[in-house]
């Protein structure tokens, strides 16, 4: 039996440690192969080169081992001679929120503990640019971006996050797909950022470790940050969650009664909904009452989230391709704005930056122009903000046109060995993890697991999810064999 795994980040770790020691046990002759372009746990953001990109889930439960949440902690202070010399501020790498560079570090770690303990698997840092299916004898041919090709029995599939389509389809010299790139930019610059999520914090953070001085202007459609991360206690989900499980007939207005009710509850009903839904950007004043307001632990409202999310793959297989539908279009946005939050030390740095007026975020993002000079930001009724450089902080694609940007998911759509999901991301069956081909037919063998799953599922942007969907489609894989 040859299995190969595509990707070493995160989820396909914790996949790889569960799944081994029971494939063991299962073959008589057994060939697992990790691929992957880049070094394990560096991908996207836990590779990134700066300090002050923090992970966003406190290290408590930031784990990739499903049966111990606090795994990650426990490797930090069992190793630390691995990582001290490289993180010089002591005090943020112990915090609750230390750098995504060093939970890049455990996950790699990690993995090369258990290959030691595995004679049958090898890592090769080699991407793969195709995967094709012979049908005729139920096995996958694969090629490599090094032109070799292979024949194995199983392929799966973890590769992360897909990047978004080009923001311009001539990226000039001074464009930045992403803050997680080294960035020569001169210090007096003026910036611009489009989007203003998690993705656009980095990109802030990072020109401010850089010792940037220059104006930065973040541009979205919202203009909204994400929440801060406040400290939870007493909070009892109990009877709210055991509310949201028991009803019948549940449809999407029902869950949002149930989330309306509890909110109100939690909060002695000082919620102002219709404030919520106005348009318009956050202010310095805004943000400075959100830190405030959580150092008063008065986010219970973040504990309701929270709880729901732990069993929204329950609730979102619920819900009719409609109510979905509905959902991403109208409710997405704004659920991702208070529960992706971050963290309070990188929300008073991006206060410092407002405060000194050097950061301005606008909302109705409109297009962008390169020009002679740099870059034009049109928002609101033909506003217009001038830029010498730009970053693209809009996050990660789920549209069939951002899948075509990892040459492995361009060839295998075209050669119809997946497909993408109404949704986003590409479509699987979600009992057995295997992809759906362009016919809508399960691929026996060829699974994928992880972030490329959204739309299938709702929850795949985070580690926690993900680790648990490893388990569930390590499950699928192993009984597929008995």
């Amino acid at each position: 039996m040859r299995i190969l795994q595509v990707g070493a980040g995160p989820t396909g770790v914790s996949l790889f440690i569960r799944l081994h020691s029971q494939l063991e046990t299962q073959y008589s002759v057994l060939e697992y192969v990790i691929a992957d372009g880049r070094k394990p746990g560096s991908g996207l953001a836990f590779g990134t080169g700066y300090n002050s990109h923090l992970i966003n889930l406190p290290a408590s439960v930031m784990s990739i081992n499903p049966d111990n949440p606090l795994e990650f902690v426990e490797w930090r202070a069992k190793n630390q001679s691995l990582w001290q010399e490289y993180f010089p501020d002591e005090e943020q790498a112990w915090s609750e929120f230390p750098s995504r560079r060093l939970f890049g570090l455990y996950v790699g770690h990690q993995l090369q503990r258990a290959l030691n303990g595995a004679s049958f698997a090898e890592l090769i840092n080699t991407s793969v640019s195709c995967v094709t299916p012979i049908q005729s004898v139920g096995k996958f041919s694969v090629e490599f971006s090094n032109g070799t090709k292979e024949i194995f029995d199983k392929v799966i599939i973890c590769i992360g996050h897909a990047p978004r389509f080009p923001l311009l389809s001539n990226a000039p010299q001074k464009f930045f797909c992403s803050p997680y790139q080294a960035m020569d930019i001169p210090i007096h610059a003026t910036v611009g950022i489009i989007g203003s999520r998690l993705t656009a914090i980095d990109a802030a953070l990072a020109l401010q470790e850089k010792g940037h001085i220059g104006r930065i202007t973040m541009v979205s459609r919202t203009g909204k940050l994400p929440k801060v991360i406040a400290e939870h206690s007493g909070y009892d989900p109990s009877t709210f969650i055991t509310a949201l499980l028991n009803e019948k007939n549940q449809t999407l207005e029902s869950i949002l009664t149930h989330h309306k009710k509890e909110l109100d509850r939690v909060t002695n009903g000082l919620i102002d909904w219709d404030a919520l839904a106005k348009p318009g950007a956050t202010r310095t004043e805004e943000l400075e009452r959100e830190i405030s307001s959580c150092s008063r632990g008065n986010h219970l409202w973040q504990s309701v989230l929270l709880a729901s999310y732990s069993v929204i793959d329950k609730l979102w297989a619920r819900l009719s391709d409609p109510e979905k539908a509905e959902f991403m279009t109208k409710y997405y946005g704004p659920w991702m704005t208070y529960l992706a939050a971050f963290p309070v030390f990188s929300a008073v740095r991006i206060l410092q930056l407002m405060q000194g007026e050097q950061l301005e975020i606008y909302s109705d993002l409109q297009g962008v122009e390169a020009t002679e000079q740099g870059f034009d930001i049109y928002h609101g009724r033909n506003e217009c903000l001038n830029v010498q450089y730009l970053i693209d902080g809009r996050g990660v694609g789920y549209g069939e046109m951002d899948l075509k940007e990892v040459p492995l998911l361009k060839n295998m759509l075209a050669n119809g060995s997946i497909t993408t999901h109404p949704l986003g991301g590409v479509s699987i069956n979600s009992l057995t993890y295997q992809a759906l081909s362009n016919r809508h037919n399960e691929i026996p063998g060829l699974f994928v697991v992880g972030d490329l799953t959204k739309g299938e599922f709702l929850a795949t942007t985070d580690v926690v999810r993900n680790v648990m969907h490893s388990v569930a489609a390590s499950s699928a894989i192993l009984s597929r064999d008995r």
